[in-house]
């Protein structure tokens, strides 16, 4: 039998574009190789999020979808087809006698004829990093104001930046309709979460965390599982960390619960990080504001970053009058590992004078 790409979404027939979109998004960021943990469990993540890409390239296609509702698996992937013939083209033949064929050799095309995950990926969130995906909206910036791009390169109008159709198919040839079942065939619990409190040295310089899991089992015990983090540099704020189905077991023939680690930065006394930036005031006397100064400061990885004051030089911008800018001094970007700008503010120290000692400093002025 073909495979059941409803069922891979956790939808039923009746599932219009809105219903695909929201179980794509929430099915691909869940099972995106990169986020999911544990070698045991890489293997099927991966199988996993390519068959998630490959529903989803068929039902969010109009063309496609229709087909798959009418001919099943067959009616769009050559590999399926009833005569098991493979190789780059292949077709169907429906009861009418009409004959359909496709090839496999558009752009980007993986096994079975269908597109890379990565690349489905990219074009719904508009970047392949999946901790990046998590922040952002429905939708990427491949998604146009005139509507989503399919993979066979029609374009249908409709809500801003994302998929412009209500597909909601009335074929009444369609298999395993049925109008009363809701929107999804399964309703999993929300995952489990455990807060993940780092520094922001731990995020520059990467480390090993140790995190104990309690998984509550349906005979009524509980267990307690040691895992592993491996934090790479670069990771920010609000990464999300999944172990898929080690979290609580359910009744009702649900699912175990997944467990999800959320990366909480601690506070620091030095260093506030934007993006790959940093950001850091230190206190400058009025002698070394007026006359220049040599300084330092310390990195998150304990080295020495000198840098020199030169407030009121007269080549100074007026920006470099208020801060001083050191390129490749920030954080490292998760993916690339390039460092960003480290920003120093100056506070300049006033000190206390009586009227006679201001009176005197204002008649040096221009």
């Amino acid at each position: 039998m073909g495979k059941d790409f409803y069922k891979i979404l956790g939808l039923n027939r009746n599932a219009n574009s809105t219903d695909i979109k929201k179980a794509y998004r929430k099915l691909a960021l869940k099972w995106h190789p990169d986020r999911v943990q544990g070698d045991d469990k890489k293997e099927e993540a991966q199988k996993k999020f390519q068959e998630i890409s490959a529903a989803f390239e068929i039902l969010s296609d109009p063309d496609k979808k229709k087909l798959y509702d009418q001919y099943g698996e067959a009616g769009i992937n050559p590999h399926a087809s009833p005569d098991d013939s493979s190789g780059g083209e292949g077709g169907f033949h429906h009861p009418g006698g009409a004959s359909f064929r496709f090839t496999s050799s558009m752009p980007g095309a993986s096994a079975g004829g269908f597109k890379d995950p990565s690349d489905i990926f990219k074009m719904f969130f508009g970047t392949t990093d999946p901790f990046q995906a998590d922040n952002m909206g429905d939708g990427g910036t491949n998604f146009s104001e005139g509507g989503f791009r399919s993979f066979t390169g029609a374009s249908f109008p409709g809500m801003p930046g994302m998929m412009g159709m209500n597909m909601s198919s009335n074929n009444t040839n369609q298999r395993g309709s049925d109008s009363n079942m809701p929107s999804s065939t399964m309703v999993e619990k929300s995952p489990i979460i455990y807060p993940l409190k780092l520094s922001l040295e731990d995020l520059y310089n990467g480390t090993t965390k140790k995190m104990r899991i309690h998984r509550k089992l349906l005979n009524g015990s509980t267990v307690s599982v040691d895992k592993t983090i491996h934090v790479k540099p670069g990771w920010k704020n609000g990464t999300k960390l999944t172990y898929i189905k080690e979290g609580d077991e359910e009744r009702g023939g649900l699912p175990p619960r997944d467990v999800v680690f959320l990366i909480e930065t601690k506070p620091h006394s030095t260093y506030r990080r934007d993006g790959d930036d940093l950001y850091t005031t230190v206190d400058v006397t009025l002698k070394e504001a007026l006359l220049g100064a040599k300084k330092s400061i310390q990195s998150l990885d304990n080295r020495v970053i000198a840098y020199t004051i030169d407030v009121c030089n007269s080549r100074s911008s007026g920006q470099e009058k208020k801060q001083k800018i050191i390129s490749g001094e920030g954080f490292p970007n998760q993916k690339t590992g390039r460092k960003g700008n480290l920003y120093i503010a100056y506070n300049i120290i006033f000190p206390t004078l009586n009227y006679d000692q201001r009176q005197q400093i204002v008649q040096l002025l221009p």
